[in-house]
């Protein structure tokens, strides 16, 4: 009998498919988003604005998903800027850019192995979860792609104001987990599966999970933690 009695995952990149940016109409998004706030602009004036905001910065490495919603704000607000809008309070400023976001969030995609997964997991008896730095959308997310029947809880970094790989956030879920409880679990009866090395797996094995590796990209592996290559791959990690 497996050990496992949990297994928790990361969202973008696993579950779903965040998305290719060349594939978004990034004047239709901005524009929706500012006219929900009072702002109807031209659209060549906003395509001009967008064009103009230096590619350096839009290219800015570093910026984890978990982070987006702040740096598209700071975008937000350059744009408005240069169309002479510069007296946006901050609350519409964070309106219209979460209106902008939730759009983004709807043309994300699940990925094919992700709800036959859940299914067969759901099948053997075990709890699952989602342990996800977002952006307060992750919820959202999860019941808009059919995901939330699956899921006994969802944690959003943006929502409990910690992000992986900090062990913290992987502390809160173990607690979730052992609520109410007759035998609650222990860190190492919870697998928890991303497809970020540092910050998924071995954030996990940190905290005393079992961290996997989702490596959908080739064939590496790296011998500090289990790596799969397809989420069809996890039952075999489990026996």
């Amino acid at each position: 009998m497996s050990k496992i009695k949990a297994v928790l995952f990361d969202l973008g990149n696993t579950l779903f498919k965040l998305g290719r940016e060349e594939d978004w109409d990034w004047v239709a998004i901005h524009k929706e988003a500012l006219e929900k706030i009072g702002l109807n602009i031209d659209e060549e004036r906003l395509q001009q604005a967008i064009l103009g905001i230096p590619k350096k910065i839009l290219t800015e490495k570093g910026v984890l998903y978990g982070e987006i919603y702040h740096f598209h704000k700071g975008i937000l607000k350059r744009i408005l800027e240069s169309v002479g809008c510069k007296d946006v309070t901050n609350g519409k400023l964070h309106a219209a850019t979460m209106s902008a976001r939730e759009v983004i969030s709807s043309l994300q995609s699940l990925n094919d192995d992700a709800l036959p997964c859940l299914e067969r997991l759901t099948e053997k008896g075990l709890r699952l979860g989602v342990i996800s730095n977002s952006e307060g959308l992750t919820i959202i997310d999860c019941e808009r792609m059919g995901l939330a029947q699956y899921l006994e809880f969802v944690i959003d970094s943006a929502h409990v104001g910690v992000r992986k790989p900090d062990i913290m956030i992987f502390q809160i879920a173990i607690k979730v987990l052992q609520l109410n409880c007759k035998n609650p679990l222990q860190p190492d009866e919870v697998m928890y599966v991303g497809n970020e090395l540092e910050t998924d797996a071995l954030g996990a094995k940190a905290a005393g999970l079992v961290g996997v590796w989702l490596n959908r990209d080739d064939q590496r592996i790296d011998s500090r933690v289990p790596t799969i290559h397809s989420l069809d791959d996890i039952e075999k990690l489990l026996f």
